[in-house]
């Protein structure tokens, strides 16, 4: 006879698969949560999405990975923002949600602790065991405006690089900056980028990851 501890890891393990099951029947299961409210062009002058609009992306939730989804983030509350396929938006907390990647890229919603630069979403473009280059979008300024006599909300939204080196958090303008940080390393940086003629600006995100690879 089958002990009650064998009977229990039996029913759970049956449970399990079939949860399972159901998540990959059924993907239209992430489609099932809160509706956005979203923000009215009467009551905001601007919006606090990044991307402004949507794009591919992917999330886990509860152990299962949801891939091809339209979805952007919210900057000011820490949402992911979830298109359905019937027009309507969805939208999780950061909190909810075990990964989210955007565009091929990771992201994470932080908050200030640990000598974080910023409450925002963090982008990371490249990370080793030392250290990591992340692109952050946070929220600069959240103000009222006079827009066509009526009062609005305006969000400006602040997008920057920066390399987390241990306790540190350094600011990321140009390339010169990147290997100012690696001081072994700098005049070998430069003449790398130079030699592949990058030069690249804040959203250029494969010539920053190919400048970070090269870095040992």
């Amino acid at each position: 006879m089958k002990s009650l501890k064998s009977i229990f890891i039996i029913t759970f393990l049956a449970a399990c698969s079939a949860i399972s099951a159901s998540a990959q029947s059924n993907p239209q299961q992430i489609y099932s949560s809160r509706l956005e409210r979203g923000y009215m062009p009467a009551l905001y002058a601007s919006t606090p999405y990044y991307p402004e609009e949507f794009v591919t992306g992917e999330v886990t939730y509860r152990g299962f990975t949801y891939t091809n989804l339209e979805l952007r983030l919210d900057v000011d509350l820490g949402t992911v923002i979830i298109k359905t396929p019937y027009g309507r938006s969805v939208y999780y907390e950061a909190s909810d949600l075990e990964k989210v990647v955007v565009n091929g890229i990771e992201v994470a919603y932080l908050d200030k602790s640990n000598h974080r630069p910023a409450k925002g979403w963090y982008e990371v473009i490249h990370a080793t065991p030392h250290w990591t280059l992340y692109r952050v979008h946070s929220i600069s300024s959240k103000n009222n405006v006079i827009d066509d006599q009526i009062s609005k909300t305006q969000f400006s939204l602040s997008h920057k690089l920066y390399l987390a080196k241990g306790d540190r958090w350094i600011g990321i303008k140009k390339v010169g900056d990147l290997a100012k940080a690696f001081p072994r390393q700098k005049d070998e940086i430069k003449e790398f980028a130079k030699s592949r003629n990058l030069n690249p600006d804040i959203n250029a995100t494969k010539q920053w990851q190919t400048i970070a690879e090269h870095i040992k």
